[in-house]
């Protein structure tokens, strides 16, 4: 501790020469590092800024000025770097106060991007980004809610901050500091059921899994249906977005010995919940080997149960690759299958198809080399009946084309789709019905050039977190 005083003591003595830090100019200070995590993390700039004036006593506390900690965060088991003690509200065996452990950081952004991991690598705060980032009371009173402070009337007291400073003017400002979201592009990434996915190396940390590959975290444990507790194996099968409500191609799996639930829902890409519903079981039950499951449609009977205890069977490619073939997302290749007769329209926004006398989603399908559930998915469809002369689109148009689009289409029935940059407001692209993802953009960004919710969002593109792939084109009406 003595050599955390010394590295600190001459930020001390700058702090003392130049008085405190009043409110304004500790809002000035960090309301663009606010703005650009907002972006990044999808955690209002208000919030952020109310926290960081809250914690820190607009930055004149003695954990802000020695430890560049300006939202109080612990160390925590997950903590690997400096450490500053300080009274808190830590008490020890004999109920006496004792000093608490605190992060030390190099400088303040890095306790403002730290903040910004900190809530969204933690599971209890998940449900605040289904909030708005204008919605700055309903982030403050969820952070209470979540137990972000023990004070009953924290939730306030960030209202009462950012309403006397004005601070929810920045949850509308642009970001001057956009990064590029590559998370499934990396060579490594493969598919299942559509479903990016990756074989674990059996070196990389779990902190090092959610820097590389996610956003949180939870979403790790979450994606995959596996306990915290259970330790990650060389080659184990890892998804690294929600798996799907059911199987492209396949309809059902026989299942074999030893084989769970969960190890089934990894191998075929299938929610686990979902799993259980089709097939009338409940969460727990395991069915007998022998037993057919379906895979797509809901199952008449329940199947036949397991009545023994099955231990975890952990999904590996290393000692599964033919399995793993198998089970990729292979194409149709029924020679005798029914192959619709191609009628591309083409218009300003994309590739479209007339619907002819005879044709099935499915033979519309293979005529373009494209899945049924994508192309009934990107028209919006709750049927899978189609009527002759229907127009469905089968290809949106990538951003590079549309811009070079002329501007004398307005009389198509699709009407000007061009893509908009981030600096557009929202009114521009009321009439879109699809936004690719351009680099740097997030799904908070998107939302609000729509003027959507991230909630809407994900509920229109069947996402069950705030994270966008670049090139991804997403529903927006």
């Amino acid at each position: 501790m003595q050599n955390t005083f010394l590295i600190f003591l001459g930020v001390l003595s700058a702090s003392v020469a130049l008085g405190k830090i009043t409110p304004e100019e500790y809002i000035a200070s960090y309301k663009q590092i606010a703005i650009d995590e907002m972006h990044r993390a999808g955690i209002p700039a208000s919030i952020t800024l109310a926290q960081g004036y809250l914690e820190s006593g607009c930055g004149n506390s003695e954990l802000a000025v020695k430890a560049n900690n300006h939202f109080g965060i612990k160390c925590h088991t997950d903590w690997k770097g400096d450490a500053f003690y300080i009274e808190d509200d830590d008490y020890d065996e004999n109920g006496e106060l004792k000093k608490s452990c605190f992060r030390v950081y190099r400088n303040a952004e890095e306790s403002y991007v730290d903040h910004s991991d900190f809530l969204t690598g933690r599971s209890r705060y998940a449900f605040l980004f289904e909030l708005r980032t204008s919605d700055y009371k309903g982030w403050a009173h969820g952070l209470k809610k979540a137990g972000y402070a023990t004070n009953p009337k924290y939730g306030d007291l960030l209202i009462s901050i950012i309403e006397r400073y004005g601070l929810q003017q920045y949850d509308l400002e642009k970001s001057k500091k956009m990064l590029a979201n590559n998370r499934l592009s990396n060579d490594e990434v493969f598919r299942i059921n559509d479903i990016p996915a990756i074989a674990y190396d059996g070196n990389m940390s779990i902190r090092g899994l959610r820097d590389k590959y996610f956003t949180a975290e939870w979403q790790i444990f979450k994606y995959n249906d596996i306990d915290p507790k259970t330790p990650l194996r060389k080659g184990m099968i890892l998804y690294l977005k929600p798996k799907r409500r059911s199987k492209g191609h396949l309809t059902t799996h026989t299942v074999q010995e030893s084989e769970t639930m969960q190890y089934i829902s990894q191998l075929r890409g299938i929610k686990l919940k979902k799993l259980y519903k089709l097939n009338g079981m409940a969460p727990g039950e395991e069915a007998k080997p022998g037993e057919v499951l379906t895979l797509k449609d809901k199952r008449g009977l329940k199947p036949n149960l397991y009545t023994g205890t099955l231990a975890f069977r952990y999904f590996t490619i290393l000692n599964e690759g033919a399995l793993y073939e198998a089970v990729s997302n292979q194409p149709d290749t029924d020679p005798n299958a029914p192959v619709a007769l191609k009628n591309t329209l083409e218009k300003p926004d994309g590739l479209y198809h007339e619907v002819g006398a005879g044709e099935t989603l499915m033979s519309i399908a293979r005529a373009y080399n494209k899945s049924w559930e994508e192309i009934k998915e990107q028209n919006g469809l709750t049927t899978d009946n189609l009527t002759v002369g229907q127009i469905l689109l089968i290809e949106p148009r990538k951003a590079e084309a549309l811009e070079s689009t002329p501007s004398d289409t307005t009389n198509s029935d699709i009407g000007d789709k061009e893509q908009p940059s981030f600096e557009e407001k929202p009114h521009a692209l009321e009439n879109a019905a699809f936004h690719t993802v351009q680099k740097g953009e997030t799904l908070f960004a998107i939302s609000r050039l729509y003027g959507l919710t991230v909630a809407e969002l994900m509920f229109l593109n069947r996402l069950e977190n705030p994270s966008v792939a670049l090139g991804v084109s997403l529903r927006v009406r």
